[in-house]
């Protein structure tokens, strides 16, 4: 991030922590605290362990819902059952309570440069989890919604550097583009971990990398993970109405991914063309690791207006892969 000339917020300020969730207390949560290892004996170290990462103007509750939808779907769900989810909350570094309109991109740099803190609180966390309880690193699974797509690229790397694990999974919500998109090494890359996806739904406008001008868009538009999904061309998203585009748009990669994961409907396919809806390999969401982790590179999906944004027409009765089980 040197090329924004600065560095992160004092941790005392950003003042990162941690929420621990369960089978057991899926609304009520416990801290954690990787130096005391308060918490540690609450983390069911034998499943997937979920890290969920909140963005600009933002605190861990804005990703509540998908947090439950995570340990609802665990209950019934074997195959990749999760046993705890952590919500990352760094909403004093995320300028969720001092936020000035008037200072917005002079806090959107510093909230950008937050996430290499926020990362490497997150990576100390993993580094204690994978030497007190012996976890496995594939187990390890992050999700980080627009800056927390950037916070968990960050995490990931410094896992890799300084305890020589590498993070199962990384799921990038709209990831965020400025401060990161065009500068190597500052952001998600299907290099951080052994299988990365990224869900586009607000992305910036062709042509357009200033760092004081969001153009409207808050999304990364170049594909970075294995598997970079566009639903509605990544753009303007069929839930929102034109006039609330920008944040609307932008927060659908949550919603999409939320109810995709909270219902047993219909499933959001991905397309090798925007232009060819004949045949899929892919599908958005939780199950995107689950299909053929040799398929990569860019995919199409259609979602509808309203939740849980897809529908099983005859279209997807007839096309659904076989190798994706029916309980989906």
């Amino acid at each position: 991030m040197g090329h924004l000339n600065r560095v992160p917020q004092p941790p005392g300020i950003i003042n990162v922590k941690f929420y621990g969730y369960g089978l057991a207390n899926i609304k009520n949560g416990y801290e954690l605290n990787a130096t005391t290892y308060k918490g540690f004996t609450l983390v069911d170290h034998t499943k997937r362990i979920v890290f969920l990462t909140h963005g600009f103007i933002s605190a861990s509750t804005m990703l509540n819902d998908l947090k439950d939808a995570l340990l609802e779907h665990a209950k019934w769900d074997n195959y990749h059952e999760v046993g705890t989810v952590i919500l990352v909350d760094w909403r004093a570094g995320a300028f969720f309570r001092n936020y000035n309109p008037l200072q917005m991109w002079d806090n959107y740099r510093s909230a950008a440069v937050n996430t290499q803190l926020v990362g490497s609180e997150i990576a100390y966390m993993i580094g204690q989890f994978a030497k007190h309880l012996a976890i496995d690193s594939e187990q390890f699974y992050l999700i980080g919604h627009s800056l927390g797509g950037q916070a968990s690229s960050f995490a990931a790397r410094y896992v890799q550097r300084d305890y020589g694990i590498k993070i199962g999974r990384i799921t990038g919500l709209d990831a965020a583009w400025p401060c990161f998109e065009g500068f190597n090494g500052s952001h998600l890359t299907r290099e951080d971990a052994n299988f990365v996806d990224g869900i586009h739904t607000n992305i910036r406008k062709a042509n357009s990398y200033s760092l004081v001008d969001l153009n409207g868009h808050f999304g990364f538009r170049e594909p970075y993970a294995h598997i970079d999904f566009y639903p509605a061309m990544g753009e303007w998203q069929p839930k929102c109405l034109p006039i609330f585009d920008v944040e609307c748009s932008h927060i659908a990669a949550i919603d999409y991914y939320t109810y995709l994961l909270s219902n047993s409907i219909c499933d959001m396919w991905g397309f090798k063309s925007p232009n060819d809806t004949k045949e899929t390999d892919s599908v958005v969401g939780y199950y995107a690791d689950r299909v053929d982790k040799t398929i990569t590179g860019v995919r199409y999906a259609f979602p509808t207006s309203k939740p849980p944004y897809c529908n099983c027409s005859s279209f997807c009765l007839k096309y659904k892969p076989p190798y994706i089980p029916e309980f989906i």
